[in-house]
């Protein structure tokens, strides 16, 4: 089993047994994940363990199997395995807790969303862009063909 596999089944099982190892009332339907991992919450440390196993294995496969193509699912491990080290605040409202963890946990959580979305053909879809407005730039047309290479995958322009 690779480092990114045991990270999945960690973070999934780890969500799954949310409701039996944390506060009263959480429900995995109407909760946010992080939730569980959230601060002054009983047994909190289960999710955090859960996100640094998720993101922490991700990095690892990417570096073994390191190119460009990899490069956001680097990113998103990174994003997630901090998201877990910057807490949710507490799930019941009267808690005090860290704001700045709390919305540092907020913008790592957003940038792991967003850079898994950033698939390798989104990446070339606009390394093709940007070739085109800078050869736009340069001269007012396109008699030749421009070729592009990105990885594995080749676009002629």
């Amino acid at each position: 089993m690779n480092a990114t596999r045991f990270g999945i089944l960690f973070f999934a099982s780890a969500a799954l047994a949310g409701p039996w190892y944390t506060v009263e009332g959480y429900s995995t339907v109407s909760n946010l994940i992080s939730q569980l991992g959230a601060q002054q919450t009983q047994n909190n440390w289960v999710m955090v363990i859960g996100f640094l196993a998720l993101g922490c294995g991700i990095i690892a496969d990417s570096i073994r199997r390191f190119s460009r193509r990899v490069l956001p699912f680097t990113f998103f491990g990174l994003f997630m395995a901090l998201a877990g080290i910057f807490a949710h605040k507490p799930l019941p409202p009267v808690i005090e807790y860290n704001e700045y963890a709390h919305q540092a946990h907020s913008v790592l959580a957003t940038m792991a969303a967003t850079y898994s979305r950033l698939e390798p053909d989104t990446a070339m879809c606009w390394a093709c862009w940007k070739e085109v407005t800078r050869s736009s730039n340069r001269s007012s047309s396109l008699s030749e063909p421009t070729t592009i290479t990105w990885d594995t995958a080749t676009a002629e322009i």
